[in-house]
């Protein structure tokens, strides 16, 4: 894939294909977000026409008079958009203007056609919304997706995921920064270090709610604000992508690494290669682990205590679909007699501040104050739960 680069030259020189602010932006989403961003408007903007029309200026007078200039209403919203809205608003959209459709196209052997370039259903109806709407009424759907992949993840990671792997990016999926209590528990879509960067796609449901749960909403975005508000005051890269196209997903992602890669001297391969045939199965499932993947982990460690502060997530996979004991025969136990004395305890404890960090930062040391009674001495320097009012 070539990368297209927006130096200052590049930037004047797209903007000098349009006449509006609005067109640029429209056409050239890329271009103009890294004008706005290194605050080349002035200059690139100079030659164009400001157009801001007072409210009520699309009176249906000057609607229809504006209507007379075009041959469909594809080319009318393409050229003045305000008008054409307005005449939709009103309901005004002259019944003789063509629509510019070409009736007949999506026939099932076409849609079948657009339907095998997609992987899951979420990426035919972003990217074909029109073919994924006539395969439904038509029943097509199920004929024309059985290709597809039943448990497939999300669309946005998936492509992001795709595109971090074929340019051999190093990332984290479901990253959570567990030493900082605020986001302990609220993973980050995907976390680069190489780039110090957090990147979540917000799908549907960030806007409307699970199932359009206006209360899940509501708690969704609040979450999303905390990761928002935690990136920028640790000084976290932090990019939110929401586009619903495979392409200007990628388009999104490619300006904001070429930006830090440039920015932070970090090599960035501008050439997308072929994945290989174990990487594509893992690409497809909506899981970070798999029997495959945990089989290869295990193959990397030697006991099981390195395994699980290697791939404390790919334990609990297996765990999970009774495939731990199988795979972890090759690993070696180990057992340290001895190790937790109080005064070894007492030092892990004392680097803690709440008991949960403790918890999860100490298991064995936790596990030994709770055997031997020691939890309530050793714990005594951290905050205190509130007791609620019905247990006093």
């Amino acid at each position: 894939m070539n990368r297209k680069t927006w130096d200052k030259e590049a930037v004047i020189k797209d903007a000098s294909k349009y006449q509006t602010v609005a067109q640029w932006r429209k056409n050239s989403p890329s271009a103009y977000a890294i004008c706005c961003r290194n605050k080349w408007n002035d200059v690139a903007c100079a030659h164009m026409t400001i157009i801001k029309r007072s409210n009520g200026f699309w009176t249906k007078d000057r609607i229809l008079a504006e209507a007379r200039k075009y041959k469909s209403t594809a080319e009318w919203n393409k050229v003045d958009p305000s008008s054409y809205s307005a005449a939709k608003r009103l309901k005004i959209v002259p019944a003789s203007m063509g629509r510019a459709l070409v009736h007949g196209r999506w026939t099932k052997a076409n849609i079948a056609k657009v339907a095998k370039e997609c992987k899951t259903r979420g990426e035919f109806k972003s990217t074909h919304p029109s073919a994924y709407s006539i395969a439904i009424d038509k029943g097509w759907l199920d004929d024309v997706c059985k290709h597809m992949l039943n448990k497939a993840p999300w669309f946005g990671p998936r492509v992001i995921r795709e595109y971090l792997m074929t340019h051999d990016i190093n990332y984290v999926m479901e990253y959570k920064f567990k030493e900082h209590s605020e986001v302990a528990r609220l993973p980050y879509d995907f976390y680069l270090p190489d780039f110090n960067l957090v990147i979540e796609y917000q799908g549907r449901q960030h806007k409307e709610g699970w199932l359009r749960d206006k209360q899940s909403a509501i708690e969704g975005q609040a979450r999303d604000q905390i990761k928002r508000d935690f990136a920028k005051t640790n000084k976290i890269n932090y990019l939110e992508l929401e586009a619903n196209t495979k392409e200007a997903v990628i388009n999104g992602l490619e300006v904001e690494l070429t930006m830090l890669a440039k920015k932070n001297k970090v090599e960035l391969s501008s050439r997308a290669r072929k994945l290989t045939t174990s990487e594509e199965k893992t690409l497809d499932t909506a899981f970070i682990w798999n029997h495959q993947s945990v089989k290869e982990a295990v193959a990397k460690c030697k006991t099981i205590k390195e395994f699980r502060e290697k791939y404390p997530s790919a334990q609990d996979y297996a765990r999970k679909h009774g495939i731990w004991v199988e795979l972890s025969k090759s690993l070696k136990q180990v057992t340290e007699h001895g190790k937790y004395t109080k005064e070894f305890v007492t030092k892990a404890a004392k680097e803690c501040k709440t008991r949960n960090e403790f918890k999860q930062k100490h298991r064995g040391a936790w596990a030994a104050a709770q055997r031997n009674g020691w939890l309530i001495e050793l714990c005594s320097h951290m905050p205190k739960h509130m007791q609620k009012p019905w247990l006093k």
